[in-house]
């Protein structure tokens, strides 16, 4: 079983931060989705996800909360869920994007007519409504 942590990082006007991953990417290649990645043996959830932000991104979120965990027994993956708040605005992240070719803040209408990650999709409406 993969586990995996997210993090959903919410502006302060409530928009969420989804990165675009290009072609390539081993997982959701040319799709929008979550900041986060594989949580390493040992290696706690909240920390995972606090470390792939930190290495996607080059920020770090000083609080993050506990939403949800999900288990997708067909694909074998554990998914754990936080959120955060972010202050950078969106050209400031762009520039120390480290991982995907695009990122932005989005409301839940306009992440319904992105090609998005379903699973993240799902989550974050739960989240947001």
């Amino acid at each position: 079983m993969r586990r995996i942590a997210l993090i959903i990082p919410l502006s302060q006007e409530g928009r969420v931060l989804l990165q675009h991953k290009d072609k390539e990417a081993p997982n959701n290649p040319d799709m929008w989705c979550l900041f986060g990645g594989q949580v390493e043996a040992g290696e706690a959830p909240e920390s995972a996800a606090r470390r792939e932000f930190l290495e996607e991104l080059g920020v770090k979120v000083d609080s993050i909360a506990f939403f949800r965990e999900t288990l997708d027994e067909t694909k074998g993956i554990e998914r754990h869920y936080f959120s955060g708040s972010v202050s950078e605005d969106a050209a400031t992240l762009k520039k120390q994007q480290k991982e995907g070719d695009d990122l932005g803040f989005f409301n839940l209408q306009e992440m319904r007519n992105l090609h998005m990650n379903q699973a993240h999709l799902e989550v974050i409406a739960d989240f947001l409504t």
